[in-house]
């Protein structure tokens, strides 16, 4: 029998690699909200905007993140902007949340 969750969510390792590209930074888990297609279809990916919308409306918690001093950071709205407002943290969270989902499409 399947039994059809109504807020299914994943974890996932979150690579982040230096602004560059050449260096991996250091990683992260993150839990993601599965977003419905009909929700995903509502973000428009080709702006800042949309991918920045996407990840506020799929990032659920994140574990393995500290801050400057060093002490655990926790998901909150501050540290979300802080994320969200590093191009090469955004762009790792946005590769690991659809990188998921698409490998999720890819074995069912």
């Amino acid at each position: 029998m399947f039994r059809l969750d109504a807020n299914p969510s994943f974890w996932t390792t979150v690579a982040v690699r230096s602004p560059d590209g050449e260096t991996e930074l250091g990683s992260f888990r993150a839990e993601f909200r599965a977003l419905t297609i009909s929700e995903l279809e509502r973000f428009d990916m080709t702006t800042g905007a949309g991918a920045r919308a996407l990840l506020q409306a799929a990032l659920a918690a994140i574990d393995e993140v500290e801050d400057d001093d060093g002490s655990p950071l926790a998901l909150t709205p501050q540290s979300f902007a802080r994320l969200a407002d590093n191009n090469h943290v955004r762009q790792a969270l946005l590769t690991a949340f659809l990188g998921a989902i698409g490998g999720a499409r890819r074995g069912n």
